[in-house]
């Protein structure tokens, strides 16, 4: 994702891994010049494996990128010590992160909605969100329809045409997500 990024966002380039290894661990920065400066992240990924200490140093750099505390290079922090490296952190914490990301930014007209939800179903392995149309008057009435934390959700829409009519349903039901999520945080 981050080399999408990099390609795609104009004022972005070079996205590269510095890599340190310290006894039996391996450290990784991730960096990419924003503007013409080398931005990365104070913490290293780390880990007993290269390949999951750089995957983790790439987490660790969108993360700190969202948050606004990339830092430059000088202001890396590299360890002294062994690190006594954990085992993988649980899934639930990175997926519920990431479904908290999904979920931050309002739907609006416009958007892949139907996309959206299929990504939310697909990250939280939950059954994905069925569709129902029927022809009206109006033109067509979707039913778009899903289950989020036990509990069903329905989001209806009427319009002229099938395509807009199923991303609408489909953002009602993610407003009303929204909603739940938001009144259980």
């Amino acid at each position: 994702m981050l080399s999408i990024a990099v390609i795609q966002e104009d004022s972005w380039d070079a996205l590269k891994c510095t890599e340190l290894s310290q006894d039996s661990s391996f450290f990784a920065w991730a960096e990419v010049y924003i503007d013409g400066e080398l931005q990365t992240t104070a913490e290293a990924g780390c880990d007993l494996r290269k390949q999951v200490a750089r995957h983790r140093a790439y987490w660790l750099w969108l993360s700190a990128f969202v948050h606004g505390e990339l830092v430059g290079v000088d202001a890396r922090i590299v360890p002294e010590v062994p690190v006594v490296v954990a085992e993988v952190e649980p899934m639930v914490d990175l997926k519920e992160e990431k479904l908290r990301s999904l979920l931050e930014k309002p739907p609006v007209d416009g958007q892949n909605h139907v996309g959206r939800l299929v990504e939310i179903c697909q990250l939280m392995d939950w059954e994905l969100p069925t569709f129902e149309f029927e022809e009206v008057e109006e033109g067509y009435r979707c039913i778009c329809f899903m289950e989020f934390l036990g509990e069903g959700i329905e989001g209806i829409a009427i319009s002229g045409k099938k395509k807009l009519t199923k991303q609408r349903a489909a953002m009602f039901v993610l407003e009303e997500i929204q909603g739940k999520q938001s009144n259980s945080s």
